[in-house]
């Protein structure tokens, strides 16, 4: 890999006359990989028995891993709007992605198309490519999620963008080969964002790692846990190919997780319990110190850490915080502290058959959940999966979690974002189903999403 030549030569005066020249670091080359649906909890490195990421362990092993991340929500949409903004949903509204809704059984048979109305990234806010472009580097972005789309602005800021829906990393790999070279000769270095969806629902039985069992659930982990494996070698592959050392600044994520019967869905429907808010975060390139890092963080907190370790300017708006002192090693008490102390929140809504809002608060090893009126807490140490509520057990901890959780949501919502209509036809609408997008209620109510209503008042 050829990586953008060094900064011009710096002249440094001293008392005397010049000194010695000086060369500028170069910008190093900054990927973003994002691996939808993955929960970390089911990689070699986090401790899981089977063999379903060799290549991302021993990635692990040069990273900073935190063992506990967070997203902004449970799915796809919001949570990369959060990941490209910084900011949590109800700030840049984003706050569906691609879902249908079935009216009546008979609809599958309909040719006609369903109208979605979502919201856009606001057009006044900056998003993570642009900040890249700004500084000089060629932007390429290859996603193969349709939420990743123009619709939803993800397009912004990027030279080259190609979304191919549904596509495996196979696929993926053939289609990053036609920007290589370009990326590799280029005078300038290059941001680039590669989002795979081989562990998304449906999951495929992939070789040697799947064993079928007569459980649907135990069936449809272990054909998610060969779609890791599957996902990994090629993963390893496209390293080999593209070059990506440790001079490369690396993130490698996830947007949400996925459950497999803990709370009685398999998949991410609507629920922000641990094992949909937890994400993968790891960081690896110049000036990161790799080891485990046992403080939160977040998919919001993404955007700034980038910039910072890549020395660009701070981002002009956002909640997200750098995690730079943590990955460079050099986090004073203070900061320490307040990465300790600090409460990251997540947000769910649905707008059929009836508008429903969650709202959660991650502080330490609790979680708090707020449900409809019903608030839920959980101490992860003693309950990882979230199957005790606690709040009248731990009522002093639990009431100030409660607090910083209305403090949060009396912020409200912004009103920056633009709501557009995306018209689904039928091949859309098969995808979606095939994605575990679409909802056959028969209960589902007529009208609209309504993305203006907002959820009752603290």
């Amino acid at each position: 890999m050829v990586l953008a030549p060094s900064l011009a030569l710096l002249l440094v005066i001293q008392e005397g006359g010049l000194s010695a020249l000086e060369t500028a670091s170069p910008k190093p080359n900054v990927v973003v990989l994002m691996l939808d649906t993955l929960r970390p909890d089911h990689l070699g490195f986090f401790g899981y028995p089977k063999p379903t990421s060799p290549f991302l362990d021993s990635l692990a092993a040069e990273s900073a891993v935190f063992l506990e991340a967070r997203s902004t929500t449970s799915w796809t949409a919001p949570a990369c709007a959060s990941l490209f903004t910084g900011h949590y949903p109800p700030a840049h509204g984003v706050l569906e992605g691609f879902f249908a809704h079935r009216r009546r059984a008979d609809r599958v048979e309909d040719e006609s198309p369903e109208i979605l109305v979502l919201n856009r990234i606001p057009e006044d806010m900056k998003v993570l490519p642009e900040y890249f472009q700004d500084a000089g580097y060629r932007t390429y972005c290859l996603a193969t999620n349709l939420n990743i789309g123009p619709e939803i602005g993800f397009d912004r800021g990027f030279d080259h963008f190609v979304c191919l829906d549904d596509a495996t990393a196979d696929v993926a790999a053939k289609e990053l080969e036609k920007w290589r070279e370009e990326a590799a000769s280029s005078d300038q270095p290059y941001f680039l964002y590669l989002h795979l969806m081989d562990v998304h629902m449906p999951y495929h039985a992939r070789e040697p790692l799947y064993e079928a069992h007569e459980d649907e659930t135990h069936d449809a982990r272990s054909r998610y846990d060969s779609e890791i494996l599957f996902m990994d070698g090629w993963l390893e592959k496209i390293f080999t190919r593209w070059g990506w050392g440790p001079e490369t600044l690396l993130v490698a994520l996830s947007d949400h997780g996925e459950e497999f019967g803990e709370h009685g869905e398999i998949g991410h429907r609507h629920s922000l319990h641990v094992e949909l808010n937890r994400i993968l975060l790891m960081f690896r390139g110049p000036g990161v110190r790799p080891g485990k890092i046992p403080y939160l963080g977040g998919i919001h907190d993404v955007l700034p850490t980038l910039l910072d370790l890549a020395n660009l300017s701070p981002p002009e708006e956002g909640t997200g915080s750098s995690l730079g002192p943590l990955l460079r090693g050099i986090a004073s008490k203070d900061e320490e502290l307040g990465f300790r102390d600090r409460t990251l929140f997540a947000h769910r809504a649905k707008f059929r058959p009836k508008t429903s809002h969650l709202w959660a608060a991650n502080y330490k090893g609790f979680r708090m959940i707020q449900d409809a009126g019903v608030d839920l807490f959980f101490d992860l140490a003693r309950d990882p999966f979230e199957e005790l509520n606690r709040v009248s057990m731990l009522p002093i901890l639990s009431q100030d979690v409660r607090v910083k959780l209305w403090d949060f949501r009396r912020i409200g919502f912004g009103n920056r974002s633009t709501p557009i209509e995306i018209e689904l036809d039928p091949d859309t609408l098969s995808l979606l189903d095939a994605l575990g997008y679409v909802d056959s209620d028969e209960d589902s109510e007529d009208g609209e999403p309504g993305l203006d209503r907002q959820p009752e008042g603290p």
